[in-house]
């Protein structure tokens, strides 16, 4: 995987792909894999793990809001509480916010508003 200042180059089973960086609403973990979602309901099955893209993505707007999760800070549209804190996504999806880093979170969504 390559990160650049505006595309990303990601491995998938089949091939390479560059995609703009700004087009990723979330990363999902599946294991040793993540599951990468960008606008319009594409998504591709990279062969990274989630750090890879903590690592890489950290300073581009993006935040692992759980074990498994990473948001682009500028998807989310609503925050929930539904018996936990829950991030709406301009796709529709509901991402869960683990309570050890909802506060991180808040933080970094109020800076990239």
């Amino acid at each position: 995987m390559k990160i650049g200042t505006t595309k990303i180059i990601i491995q998938t089973f089949a091939e390479s792909l560059i995609i703009p960086i700004a087009s990723i609403v979330h990363i999902v973990a599946e294991g040793s894999y993540s599951r990468v979602y960008c606008d319009g309901g594409v998504q591709y099955l990279v062969c990274e793990n989630l750090g890879a893209f903590e690592t890489g993505l950290s300073e581009g707007g993006f935040n692992r809001c759980h074990d498994s999760h990473i948001i682009n800070l500028v998807k989310v549209i609503k925050l929930l509480k539904h018996g936990g804190l829950m991030a709406k996504l301009t796709s529709g999806e509901q991402i869960p916010i683990s309570r050890r880093m909802s506060k991180a979170f808040q933080c970094a969504i109020s800076a990239a508003t």
